[in-house]
């Protein structure tokens, strides 16, 4: 049986307080109920650091609060409930996947303001990842189970050349397809590092059985959008404005520190090439 130091159970039972509270809100009220005096800012990125939901929701309204008491952060974990609540929410600005993104551009009338920057860096890969000792190479695949929280969409633009009749097994975040693997309900899973070190840092010893099976091209990390649900162009500058200024903040530091980021940024020639 694994055992963790105290501060990470007191993490996790946080995280199954905050997701219970928030399940049992939202059985018996619309999201956009919730928040209905304020203006939604709407995290979703499957990839991101949501094996601490609680603690990205905390610091995003400590962060965004002190640009606007109107403003309201909110992380949404799974594709189906982002899904349903959009126009319910109707969030003016949302944090998103470049998948996401891709696949809503056109429906929710999405403009890219900035891109997150890890380590400098605007992109980060995928890789297809198993644990399992019988499998040597994608060839080996075929017809297995590949756990993904990839949309159909996005699976099929980063791997739609190297996919061997792979049975997919869709969930809603990255470490959700990692422990499909470590409990045997699939053969291989498509994550990123970011997931793969909070995986490591849950269950060290499981980390050091998975082989990487293949890696892909470069995705745009996470993009700060404005959505068709933007009433006041002013406001929305202003707000944008501040973000800019992200690191310059105590608040901005420690909401950039929990999304494993280290700064944003608009440069127009990279906006141009993802718009």
């Amino acid at each position: 049986m694994l055992s963790y130091p105290s501060k990470q159970k007191n993490n996790q039972l946080a995280n199954i307080k905050f997701i219970l509270y928030f399940c049992f809100l939202c059985l018996f009220f619309p999201l956009s109920s919730l928040f209905s005096d304020k203006q939604n800012i709407v995290y979703f990125d499957p990839d991101g650091n949501l094996r601490n939901i609680a603690g990205i929701q905390a610091e995003g309204n400590k962060y965004f609060q002190s640009i606007s008491s109107e403003l309201n952060f909110l992380v949404i974990g799974n594709r189906q409930v982002i899904k349903k609540e959009i126009e319910n929410l109707q969030p003016p600005i949302m944090l998103v996947q470049f998948f996401y993104y891709l696949d809503n551009k056109s429906s929710l009338h999405l403009k890219p303001h900035f891109v997150f920057l890890s380590e400098g860096s605007i992109t980060y890969t995928k890789k297809v990842i198993t644990m399992n000792q019988d499998i040597q190479s994608l060839k080996s695949l075929d017809k297995k189970i590949v756990a993904s929280s990839l949309s159909k969409s996005g699976f099929k633009k980063l791997l739609g050349n190297v996919n061997q009749n792979w049975r997919l097994l869709t969930v809603p975040k990255d470490l959700d397809a990692i422990m499909g693997l470590k409990f045997k309900q699939a053969d291989a899973a498509i994550v990123s590092n970011n997931s793969l070190a909070a995986f490591s840092k849950i269950d060290p010893v499981d980390t050091k059985n998975i082989r990487t099976l293949y890696t892909t091209k470069e995705i745009y990390l996470p993009i700060g959008v404005v959505t068709k649900f933007s009433k006041n162009d002013k406001d929305i500058s202003k707000i944008f404005l501040s973000i800019k200024n992200i690191k310059q903040s105590k608040e901005g530091k420690s909401f950039l520190e929990m999304l494993n980021f280290n700064g944003i940024t608009d440069d127009q020639s990279i906006l141009q090439k993802i718009r």
